[in-house]
């Protein structure tokens, strides 16, 4: 991957690199293609994750979504043409589902909001935990506001919020139901459901399983893109009409919508950073 003389100089400036990985930038002439192996871009990825999740500069913040849009493409494109086991411990397409989950490893989940244009995504890393405390991650990598109750859908199962009295659930506890748990009982997707009203649907892919990075600390997200729709802007369809009216100002409603969405709203802007800052509170 070849970088630009900013994108160097942001990685060798403003990024805590391992003296590996600064040698091999630092030693590969600016004209040239960097040239890493996967567990090399991996390291680099996270180290960039790391930092841009801690800086308050709108620039190097850029070049940091940029730097971790185009290694995510890398590997997209790597895993499309055959298997990278590096650190992996558990595929869920080839490995069998008893198979023993250390209760440190990492899950690698891909969050995909359906029916959304243009897409909203993002790969998200995370420790176990329980389903309610993954409710808490999507929210925050997402961008939602907490705003509305929520269900996951696993097979024929439902795992919602916990109320005091038993009555008033739509399924069972999301608390008592972990990750690693569905994981185990051979889950490969599932459903998340939030705002029972608009109906935001959520399809959540388990990717992979892997061994956890120690500089790391989890959750965190890798990727993304697309921005997390305005709350209560009528789902998806309503979403899309919002959508419509913003971008005509001859619109009757454009005054009105522009007004309510705060000012300028970008649907194809998303920033890696802002998502981990976001997500630094349920970090351990």
């Amino acid at each position: 991957m070849k970088l630009s003389a900013a994108q160097r100089k942001a990685l060798l400036q403003g990024v805590c690199l391992t003296p590996r990985l600064a040698n091999l930038i630092t030693a590969t002439p600016a004209s040239e293609p960097v040239q890493l192996c996967r567990a090399d871009w991996e390291d680099l990825g996270d180290c960039i994750a790391e930092e841009a999740s801690c800086t308050r500069d709108a620039k190097l913040e850029k070049h940091f979504d940029q730097l971790l849009e185009r290694i995510a493409d890398l590997f997209e494109r790597q895993d499309s043409l055959g298997e990278n086991p590096h650190l992996r411990l558990f595929d869920p397409d080839r490995d069998s589902a008893e198979c023993d989950l250390p209760d440190e490893a990492v899950y690698q989940l891909h969050v995909s909001l359906q029916h959304a244009k243009p897409p909203v995504w993002r790969r998200v890393a995370t420790k176990d935990c329980t389903l309610a405390r993954l409710h808490e991650a999507i929210q925050l990598t997402m961008g939602w506001e907490f705003s509305h109750l929520f269900a996951f859908e696993v097979g024929g199962d439902r795992y919602t919020k916990a109320f005091d009295d038993p009555c008033e659930m739509d399924g069972q506890p999301a608390n008592q139901k972990r990750l690693r748990q569905l994981c185990q009982e051979g889950v490969k997707q599932f459903a998340y459901v939030y705002d029972f009203g608009d109906g935001w649907q959520h399809t959540i892919k388990l990717e992979k399983v892997l061994s956890p990075d120690a500089r790391m600390k989890y959750p965190r997200c890798i990727a993304g893109s697309g921005a997390c729709p305005p709350e209560d802007c009528g789902g998806v369809w309503g979403y899309q009409r919002l959508l419509e009216i913003l971008k005509d100002p001859e619109d009757p409603e454009y005054d009105e919508m522009r007004q309510w969405v705060g000012g300028r709203f970008d649907p194809t802007r998303f920033s890696v950073a802002q998502a981990n800052r976001r997500l630094a509170c349920l970090r351990r």
